[in-house]
Parts: structure tokens; C-alpha cells; sequence
């Protein structure tokens, strides 16, 4: 998985990015967030985000431990979105809100290290 971000257009759906191993390609998902029923599936391979799918691959810690780590660091929030850092291959983005502000925390895509990068109150 490459990201997955709450859409917050007000169709309660989850925009979903997988890479697949056996055809290299990018699915971008709408995932329903009650049922998890898939909605929509479209395949992407322009070839324009290898880099980032190598980087997903080689990465230690996948998009759900990266979510359970910014969890644990910060247990009364929700994750809002998980990303693969284009322009840093070796972390991931989370966006976190709880009853009062918003934040985005980075965890390492090799030890699972959880470091706050900001907060919106």
C-alpha cells in the first residue's frame, strides 16, 4: 500500500493507493468506510511512480504498522491518511486528529520510530 487517506468530500469512502507485485502496477481504490466494500478500482501503469513503488517494497514497516506506530505514540487520536514520503523514501506520512487538533507525525519505514512533525490546533 502506497497511501490511504479518509476523503473527506462527504462520500465516507477511504482513497486507497496499491502497488501490486505481479503486474508493477498502481491501484487507486475507493474503499466504502463502513462496509470496506471496494467501490471503485483504477489501474495505473504510466510507469510515473516507480521510484515510489520500489520505495514501498523495500520498505521494512508497511502502511498498517506505520498507523499502529503514530497510534501508540499518540493513543486518543484517529489516522486520517497514511503516505509514503515521495521526496523522503525511507518514512511515512500519518495525519492524526483528536477531539481538538490535527497533526502529522513521521514514522520510520525501517524501525517503526514515530517522530511529530506538526500540530493544527
Amino acid at each position: 500500500m502506497d497511501s490511504v487517506e479518509l476523503d473527506d468530500d462527504g462520500t465516507d469512502h477511504w482513497d486507497v493507493d496499491v502497488v501490486t507485485a505481479d503486474d508493477d502496477r498502481e491501484h487507486e481504490l475507493k474503499v466504502d468506510a463502513t462496509s470496506g466494500t471496494v467501490r471503485e478500482d483504477k489501474g495505473d501503469d504510466d510507469g510515473d511512480d516507480a521510484d515510489d513503488r520500489a520505495g514501498v517494497r523495500a520498505a521494512s514497516v508497511d502502511a498498517r504498522e506505520a498507523a499502529e506506530a503514530a497510534l501508540k505514540a499518540h493513543p486518543n487520536a484517529t489516522v486520517t491518511s497514511v503516505d509514503f514520503d515521495e521526496d523522503d523514501a525511507s518514512r511515512w506520512e500519518v495525519e492524526l486528529r483528536d477531539t481538538d487538533r490535527e497533526r502529522e507525525v513521521t514514522v520510520d519505514a525501517r524501525t517503526a520510530s514515530v517522530a511529530d512533525e506538526s500540530a493544527d490546533d
